[in-house]
């Protein structure tokens, strides 16, 4: 931030011709534009998104915190059950197949 205000202090007179090509298509402002306000409109709607980018993952979380204490509050639905897993191979073993087949 420092650097960023000690560029514009010593640069307030300085200009710049800002455009923008495309490949197919390109644009050029008419005038020039000073750098010390340039600088200072991109630092601005950066900080604007880097805010509103962290503000909207907080309202994400803190809703998903508040299904979460809604679920636990009101019991949370049985988990699903899922078939023993045999760690002997060529083994049967006809009790789990009884239980699950």
């Amino acid at each position: 931030m420092g650097l960023c205000v000690l560029f514009i202090v010593q640069n307030q007179q300085a200009e710049t011709v800002l455009g923008i090509n495309l490949g197919l298509v390109a644009w050029r402002f008419s005038a020039p534009m000073q750098v010390a306000p340039l600088l200072l409109i991109l630092l601005g709607s950066g900080i604007v998104l880097g805010l509103g980018w962290g503000f909207s993952r907080t309202a994400q979380a803190q809703r998903r915190v508040r299904e979460l204490e809604r679920l636990q509050a009101f019991g949370s639905p049985k988990p699903v059950e899922t078939p023993p897993v045999s760690t002997e191979q060529g083994e049967d073993n006809e009790e789990e197949d009884d239980d699950w087949g």
